[in-house]
């Protein structure tokens, strides 16, 4: 993952070091690892392009593996996560071994020479790649290049989403089942058909396996498949015996020693799961003979023992994946890998064209029918579980039943395996439920830059509201980017268990305000959306919304929106200003035991009119209008609201100078406590009625109770 609103530049750096793996080119961006010379530190290296040509390329071509590089860039300041559920792309860096990254500016300024022997397999990679893009339509090309060589770059993002909504994920990253197929192969083509000898062929793939698990990416599942075959033959020819599971705690042990940073991958903690999960129930598989039986078995193995890293990673999972992984896994294990494979080994044979043609049409045929019956599913059936946080207590309870049912299930002792199978699936819905029955609301500004995002979840999930979802805009496509929505809200909605969304208010018509919306309705259940009289829709929003069953009012002043026992009423737009951020809404509404105005964009004028339309009101908590703009907040309206806490969404270093010196020494200067978004990333308040709440911020961990 690279995205340059994760990095601040701060210092010119020159480094010469030693290029590893392989370069990451994308179509914004190129990135590779170098391990510095004098201090062996490793440095993730990346530039940024809008166009490249040949002289471009020439560059990225002499980037190979073992090649020394001289780079001249600057390091950046990664910027941790600041919101709850968030990627923290700093400790991934951190995980990886990676101590800082470098942003290059021109790729002149990056000078590669050099490489060493492993760029051969690199080389043939490409070579491949090349073979199979030439000589296969692009739908068959996308996925031999995935399900042979790992790389999935070319596969359409609908359908990865569509499989990692399905648990499906596991198809296209190469892994024990991919490997499995490999060694059938090369079997069947050698031994049965009389080539070799089982000792030549085993020697065979004692040579071929760790090649191919370089070709293939180095997944870790490769690499832990390869090397238990690998070594399995080996202890066959030295008359060594060990069982399955000792063999995979080498095959770990190993692979950590070589990389301990591996330990983070989730491919490699699925991977070893799954597989000693499989292991350990091989007596359970083996007393029923039915091949489908088996799978079914298998499948559900595989599923329940991965869901608690499922949880802690993406929050969700799909129960219904352990029937579609029954039906899904035999079809890409006996039918599409296989056939794959087998294009790929006959690209190069002359004469056969005609045979690419015809396979060509005949994968296209049945894998689009099986494609879309998945999508067809996936309209009707899918419904995940959305749980939030899943606390280590939570995963010890987890699989402490999950064991117990496996024994029972291995002993036919129906009745127990039966029990704790309910015990399970009662735990699974009791996270699912277990915000319902807990009084803490919570009020959380969301840091997403220069822009608003305020999520308001009342006590007992007695409703989920949003006050604005501003997104960043793409001048390329002159509509909004779904950067802000994928990397800070959808996350922190799953991380909150949050499904379904009864009401957003649209302060008004900007992008740093509205431009996620459409995103949220898109992915999310959402029943209402408030804007004011005199909200001007774009064509982006109208598309995006007129398939939708969303009920959308216009509010005027003095109209009020009631969930429950809480009511949030609408104070502003006095009138037509003429101006977007004039117009926004004025929302205010009682949260726990304090008042709260939120203000939009509002200005000058739009708080003049506030103030006179009613005399008496006043305010705990002061949203600050426009982003801490000298423009708004002015001295006039803290007089009148009287607000002990000012609440500022900014971004870090925006191009606007916000918030102003003006407005914070105007708060200050009220004795007001100031909080901010780019300084303390998320603000959370978390209240109960008839209590008294607290604030708390996601970076810099303060606290201040109200």
């Amino acid at each position: 993952m690279n995205d340059k609103s994760l990095v601040q530049t701060r210092e010119a750096i020159e480094i010469k070091g030693v290029m590893h793996g392989t370069v990451n080119d994308t179509d914004t961006h190129i990135s590779f690892t170098v391990k510095e010379a004098s201090e062996s530190h490793l440095y993730s290296i990346i530039h940024f392009y809008e166009e490249r040509d040949d002289v471009f390329d020439s560059y990225v071509k002499n980037i190979k593996h073992g090649a020394t590089c001289e780079i001249r860039g600057q390091i950046g300041t990664i910027n941790e996560a600041s919101n709850p559920g968030q990627f923290n792309y700093l400790s991934y860096l951190q995980n990886n071994g990676i101590r800082d990254q470098i942003e290059v500016e021109k790729m002149t300024h990056i000078n590669c020479t050099g490489s060493r022997s492993l760029q051969i397999v690199y080389e043939l990679k490409n070579n491949v790649i090349k073979a199979i893009d030439h000589s296969y339509s692009e739908e068959l090309a996308s996925w031999m290049k995935a399900l042979v060589i790992g790389d999935d770059s070319s596969i359409d993002d609908s359908v990865i989403d569509l499989f990692q909504r399905w648990g499906l994920s596991h198809i296209l990253a190469i892994s024990g089942l991919h490997v499995g197929i490999v060694v059938m192969i090369i079997y069947f083509l050698f031994i049965r058909l009389n080539l070799l000898t089982k000792e030549s062929v085993q020697t065979l793939l004692l040579i071929f396996l760790p090649f191919y698990a370089l070709l293939a990416g180095s997944e870790p599942s490769v690499w832990r498949a390869s090397l238990m075959i690998s070594i399995v033959i080996l202890f066959n020819k030295w008359r060594v015996r060990v069982s399955l599971t000792d063999l995979l705690s080498i095959v770990f042990l190993m692979i950590l020693f070589i990389d301990k940073q591996m330990i983070y991958h989730i491919g490699f903690q699925f991977s070893f799961l799954v597989t000693l999960a499989i292991l350990l129930s091989k007596d359970w598989l083996l007393q029923t003979h039915s091949r489908m039986f088996q799978l079914l078995q298998i499948s559900f193995i595989s599923q329940m023992i991965i869901i608690p890293l499922q949880l802690i990673y993406f929050h969700t999972f799909t129960p219904l994946s352990i029937l579609v992984n029954v039906i899904i896994v035999p079809y890409f294990s006996l039918f599409v890998i296989p056939f794959t494979f087998i294009c790929v080994i006959i690209v190069k044979i002359p004469l056969i064209s005609p045979m690419l043609t015809m396979s060509d049409q005949l994968f296209k045929f049945v894998h689009n029918f099986v494609i879309s019956s998945l999508e067809q599913i996936d309209n009707l059936l899918y419904d995940p579980f959305v749980v939030g946080d899943f606390s280590l207590m939570y995963v010890v309870v987890y699989y402490s039943i999950l064991l117990f049912l496996m024994i029972f299930l291995e002993r036919i002792d129906k009745r127990k395996a039966l029990f704790t199978g309910v015990l399970l699936v009662a735990l699974i819905m009791w996270l699912d439920v277990k915000p319902y029955f807990s009084p803490i609301g919570t009020v959380t500004m969301l840091d997403i830059g220069q822009g608003d995002a305020i999520v308001i979840e009342l006590p007992y999930r007695k409703g989920i509201m949003f006050i604005d979802a501003g997104a960043k805009f793409s001048f390329e496509r002159e509509e909004p980017t779904a950067s802000v929505y994928e990397s800070v809200i959808k996350p922190y909605l799953m991380s909150r268990g949050i499904r379904h969304v009864d009401h957003i208010f649209i302060s008004h018509d900007h992008l740093d305000h509205n431009g996620s919306v459409p995103f949220i309705v898109n992915d999310f259940t959402v029943d209402s959306l408030y804007t004011s009289e005199y909200y001007e829709w774009t064509d982006w929003e109208k598309e995006h919304l007129s398939e939708t069953d969303i009920r959308i009012e216009r509010l005027a002043k003095g109209e009020k929106v009631e969930e429950g026992i809480y009511s949030f009423y609408v104070l502003g737009p006095e009138k037509d200003f003429r101006d977007a951020n004039e117009n926004s809404l004025i929302i205010y509404t009682k949260l726990g035991e304090l008042t709260w105005v939120f203000t939009g964009d509002a200005e000058k004028n739009a708080e003049n009119a506030l103030i006179k339309a009613y005399p008496n009101l006043t305010a705990n908590i002061l949203k600050v209008g426009h982003h801490g703009s000298q423009t708004s907040t002015l001295s006039f309206l803290l007089d009148h609201l009287q607000p002990k806490v000012a609440l500022i969404s900014v971004g870090r270093n925006n191009m606007y100078g916000h918030p102003s010196k003006e407005v914070i020494d105007r708060l200050l200067d009220d004795q007001i406590k100031i909080f901010r978004t780019d300084e303390q990333g998320a603000i959370v308040y978390e209240f109960q009625e008839g209590k008294q709440g607290k604030f708390s911020t996601f970076l810099k961990k303060t606290h201040f109770s109200k």
